[in-house]
C-alpha cells in the first residue's frame, strides 16, 4: 500500500511540475509592481496602475477601462494596446508589436524608446498635462489622429509615414524624420 501511495505522490507531483510551465505562460493580472521575466501576457484590470519596471514579457500588455500603465526599461513581446484606459506611459522600452491607444482619458509619455511595429494614438485627450511623444524609434507608422489637448511629437525616427489628422490644437511636431509627413505633423 505504501508503494501505491508513494506511486501516486510521484506522478502527481510529475503532473505539477509538466502543468506549472503552462499555466505561466497565460495571462498574468499586473497590479502594482511587475519586474523580471513574464511568461505570456499582461492583463491590468479596470481601474488598476501597473509599473512595468524592467520586465521583460513575452506576449501582450493590455490596459483595460480606466487603467495606467507605465512601462519603464521593460521589453514586450507583442503589442502593447490601451482602450479606454486613464494613461499609458512608455519609457527606455522596447514594443516588439504595435503600440495603440485609443480613447485614452488623461495623457501619455512615450520617450526613448524602440516600437517595431506601429504607434497609434486615436482619439484621445488630456486636460491637465501633454500627449510627449519624444525621441523614439518607430519601424512602422506613426498615427495621431483626432485627439483633444496639448501635443508635442519631437525628434522621433519613423520608417513609415507620420499622419497628424483632426487634432485641437494641432501638435507641435518638430525635428521628426519619416517617409512622409502628412497632416497637421508635416513640416
Amino acid at each position: 500500500m505504501r508503494r501505491i501511495v508513494c506511486l501516486a505522490g510521484l506522478v502527481c507531483s510529475a503532473a505539477v511540475l509538466v502543468l506549472a510551465p503552462a499555466a505561466a505562460a497565460g495571462n498574468v493580472t499586473c497590479q502594482g509592481v511587475l519586474s523580471g521575466t513574464v511568461a505570456g501576457n499582461v492583463i491590468v484590470p479596470k481601474g488598476a496602475e501597473c509599473a512595468l519596471e524592467f520586465a521583460d514579457v513575452s506576449g501582450n500588455v493590455t490596459a483595460q477601462i480606466d487603467a495606467t500603465v507605465s512601462v519603464l526599461g521593460s521589453t514586450i513581446g507583442g503589442n502593447y494596446t490601451c482602450n479606454n484606459c486613464q494613461q499609458a506611459h512608455l519609457e527606455s522600452s522596447t514594443i516588439n508589436g504595435n503600440y495603440q491607444i485609443s480613447h485614452e482619458k488623461q495623457y501619455s509619455v512615450i520617450t526613448n524608446s524602440t516600437i517595431k511595429g506601429n504607434l497609434q494614438i486615436n482619439d484621445s485627450r488630456t486636460d491637465l498635462v501633454l500627449f510627449f511623444i519624444d525621441t523614439n524609434e518607430i519601424w512602422g507608422n506613426l498615427s495621431f489622429n483626432n485627439n483633444e489637448g496639448l501635443a508635442l511629437i519631437t525628434d522621433n525616427t519613423i520608417a513609415g509615414n507620420l499622419t497628424c489628422q483632426n487634432n485641437d490644437p494641432a501638435p507641435v511636431s518638430i525635428g521628426n524624420t519619416a517617409k512622409s509627413m502628412k497632416g497637421q505633423c508635416a513640416p
